[in-house]
């Protein structure tokens, strides 16, 4: 049985100083923009717009479901 090599190249940037990128990639030193898998293009950004200037508001998300014990869960999936 022999060993699978795989060549993977990444293009990122550190302009977008995100240490994450598409699929299990990441790691970098800022974002994965695009990786190569043997020679198979796994992922591409075409674009990709980016604003200091904005001041975006994020809400906190509101959680209506009604909270139960582990022991209604468990009781709920058993049900099912």
């Amino acid at each position: 049985m022999g060993v699978r090599k795989q060549h993977i190249t990444a293009w990122y940037t550190e302009d977008i100083p995100i240490n994450d990128g598409p699929k299990d990639f990441n790691g970098l030193p800022g974002l994965i923009l695009q990786v190569n898998t043997n020679n198979n293009v796994l992922i591409k950004f075409e674009k990709l717009k980016y604003s200091k200037d904005t001041n975006t508001e994020i809400e906190a998300p509101k959680n209506e479901s009604e909270l139960i014990s582990i022991k209604g869960y468990q009781l709920q999936m058993m049900n099912k």
